[in-house]
Parts: C-alpha cells; structure tokens; sequence
C-alpha cells in the first residue's frame, strides 16, 4: 500500500493504495504523486483497496465508500483521487468533461461538460479537434488542463478508428478557456440557451463517485469561469445538434 497525507472536511485523512490497482497504461495520466505528498497514517483513512470487486472503503467514523464498479482499476484513482485533490487545495476544480484544443495557435480551447451519455464523446469526435482528455478536466477560472503531469491528448486515427493516447506538443497541458458547452440530454436536440459564468455542479459531477462524496460535490458552490457557457441540448437529432455546436464554436472563437 502507498500513503498519501490530505485533508477532507477539516479532518486529516491518509489515502492508502493498493498499488495492484494501477493500469500501467494509465498511471502517466493521473496518479496521487501529482496532488498529495507521502505520508502516515492518520486517524481516518480511506483504502482503495484491489480484489474481485475493486472496493475502496473509508474508516466508519469518517464515511462509507462503496458501490464500484468492477474492472475499474485506475478509473477508481483517477476519480476519486482527482476529487479529494480538487477539494484538498480549492485552487481548481475538476469536472466530468472534454477538453477540445480548438485554436492551436491561440491555445484556445472549448470545454464539453456534461453526465454520463450526455454526448460528450460523441461530439468532440465528430467536432475533429484535438482532444485534451474525454474523462476529466481541471478547471482554473479562465483555464482548463489535464489531470496529469505531462498532459496527453486523444485523437481518433483516421483510417482505422482506434483513440489513441500522446503526449501534447511541447509539453503543453493547458488551454485557455474559451467557451464551456453543457449537454444537456433531457434537452432536444439542436437547441441552445445561454446560462451564467458558472458551472452547476450537477452537469459537470463524476460518474463513479460514491454516495457519501457526490452528495458533498453537489452541496459545493458552483463553478464560476471566465468564459460564456451556453447549454446545448443533446437528445436526439445529432446532425442538427452538431451542426449547432460548430456554429457556436465558430460564433465565439
């Protein structure tokens, strides 16, 4: 098990990993080496710990953590741990998100946020930009960046479909927050409304957290950017939905 020292709630928590949960091929993206420095054990402790379901668990005083889903593997680490560093510093926030680099040139980027088969892989595929992360984003005001060291982006290969993962040129691992679009499915397709310079956290929340920690994400102040954000329906009717995103896109960029 590695120890990491961070505090939740106002309480000193050890993060304790089980390293057999790692995917070697995922570990680069986003790991607690990023966020938390080693550490002892405290009174609380939250283990995510590996077996046949892949549980992680929380000392009962503290809270319960269950409910994972399984073959998560390093999905567990990248969420959860993503989450408690978000709420670990308050110097950024993390959203369930893609990251579009739009204008290379510019560094400008569109952020997609939105919940589970909300569109958001879908659209940035057909959008055809390059794609900075289609998990999680970490979000400073006028910036989006990925949840990692090095910063990798996503591409589609043209001729035989396959994402692929790569570093991003000369190291960059952020954009400027340009746009944000919410997708909405409970919305039609192909329609857009305006919303405020912030981000509720119900359309941006991580799919995988458990009970005890997404009521406490919910119950946090929204995200307040720098950047328009309009709402796009996404429910049904994808030509005219996309359509709308590239106008959009190109309206404000």
């Amino acid at each position: 098990m590695e120890r990491f020292n961070l505090n939740v709630y106002g309480q000193d928590v050890t993060l304790s990993i089980d390293s057999r949960l790692y995917d070697p091929k995922n570990t680069r993206i986003l790991g607690p080496h990023d966020y938390f420095a080693p550490g002892t054990d405290s009174k609380v402790g939250i283990v995510l710990a590996h077996g046949k379901c892949r549980r992680a668990f929380a000392d009962d005083d503290f809270f319960q953590i269950t409910n994972y889903r399984p073959r998560a593997g390093s999905h567990i680490i990248r969420q959860l741990v993503c989450y408690l560093a978000a709420y670990h510093s308050r110097a950024f926030d993390i959203v369930h998100g893609t990251g579009l680099l739009v204008d290379s040139r510019k560094n400008l980027g569109v952020l997609l946020v939105g919940a589970a088969h909300s569109g958001k892989s879908t659209l940035s595929a057909k959008l055809g930009h390059i794609i900075m992360d289609d998990d999680l984003m970490l979000v400073i005001a006028d910036k989006m960046r990925v949840a990692g060291k090095m910063g990798f982006v996503t591409y589609k290969h043209l001729e035989n479909g396959r994402k692929y993962l790569t570093p991003l040129p000369n190291g960059v691992k952020e954009a400027t927050l340009a746009l944000v679009l919410l997708l909405d499915k409970k919305q039609e397709g192909g329609t857009v409304m305006d919303v405020d310079n912030y981000i509720p956290r119900k359309h941006a929340g991580l799919d995988d957290l458990p009970p005890a920690l997404k009521k406490a994400w919910l119950h946090m102040a929204p995200i307040r950017v720098d950047a328009p954000i309009l709402r796009l329906g996404t429910r049904g009717k994808l030509p005219q939905t996309l359509t709308l995103a590239k106008q959009v896109i190109d309206q404000y960029l």
